[in-house]
């Protein structure tokens, strides 16, 4: 069993190491040198040739444990050597002398490249570079701490900075380049589809409304189909409304399909709206004149 001390003392204990593990009647805990909000570290105390350091998680969590990391912060002394580390849920803030040391150094470089943005106030960009010499400090800091013999100069940031961004826009084209390929295939399968070649609708999730004649039914890419005669009809509809537009409110128009029924909602400028349906005119008018179909004055579309 942990024994329990009150919350006001719990973070003075594990400082201290007056007791190997504890628990506050709340959710704060320690174990060893890890203190504990709820089930996740919000700091770790570590040592390196007997000198002691607090590695803390920057990680931003829940109101309570906020009020957590402010008593625990209230028991560190103020000479103590802090870290920091942006751990997740659930851990143990159990990270490497290196990791700490790259973590400073990408922090530096995330502001430095904040400090770089078009159309921002001269007051922002010394803030983010500020705040990008902190974190190279920081980086220092662990450096001499641990005894990595890494130096910090003005350019270890600059080069992350250019590794990164070359990394985001190699990421960015390959997201591209499969966002294309997907676009491509989809396009493909919708010229299967009006050819009649399949009937698989899900392959047309992100495709736009379209119509096809199939076996004596008006389909729609969305799956419904329709009888040729209650689909003109539905045209004839929408076409005497078409320059002055329609909404269903207190006016219906219902549209009989194969599997039941489903009400018109508008007809705009863009096209017309049925439940899941947003269908353009240019797709209207390129199926009416497939169908030969006209208006009520006797024009095609």
């Amino acid at each position: 069993m942990k024994p329990v001390f009150r919350s006001k003392e719990i973070a003075h204990v594990w400082f201290h190491a007056n007791a190997p593990h504890g628990k506050s009647p709340g959710s704060m805990s320690f174990d060893g040198g890890v203190f504990l909000s709820y089930n996740t570290a919000i700091a770790r105390k570590v040592t390196h040739k007997g000198k002691c350091a607090v590695i803390l998680n920057d990680r931003g969590f829940s109101n309570t444990t906020c009020k957590h990391k402010n008593r625990m912060m209230g028991a560190i002394p103020q000479d103590t050597t802090c870290f920091h580390f942006d751990d997740g849920m659930g851990t143990r803030l159990n990270v490497s002398p290196k990791q700490l040391f790259d973590y400073a150094i990408e922090r530096a470089a995330g502001f430095l490249t904040l400090s770089k943005k078009p159309r921002i106030r001269q007051a922002t960009r010394d803030g983010y570079l500020a705040l990008r010499q902190q974190w190279l400090a920081e980086a220092q800091k662990v450096s001499d701490f641990f005894g990595l013999r890494r130096k910090v100069d003005e350019k270890v940031d600059v080069r992350l900075a250019k590794r990164i961004a070359a990394a985001q826009k190699a990421e960015q084209k390959r997201i591209a380049d499969a966002q294309k390929q997907v676009e491509e295939r989809e396009k493909e399968a919708l010229a299967e589809w009006l050819r009649g070649e399949h009937n698989d609708t899900y392959r047309l999730m992100n495709s736009p409304v379209m119509l096809r004649l199939n076996d004596g039914h008006v389909e729609t890419t969305k799956g419904v189909s329709i009888p040729v005669l209650a689909a003109e009809f539905t045209y004839r509809f929408i076409m005497r409304y078409r320059l002055q537009g329609w909404k269903s409110n207190g006016h219906k128009h219902t549209v009989n399909t194969v599997s039941g029924e489903f009400q018109l909602d508008s007809i705009n400028e863009f096209g017309i709206v049925a439940g899941c349906h947003r269908m353009s005119w240019d797709e209207i008018n390129r199926f009416a004149m497939l169908m030969g179909w006209t208006n009520e004055t006797g024009v095609a579309p």
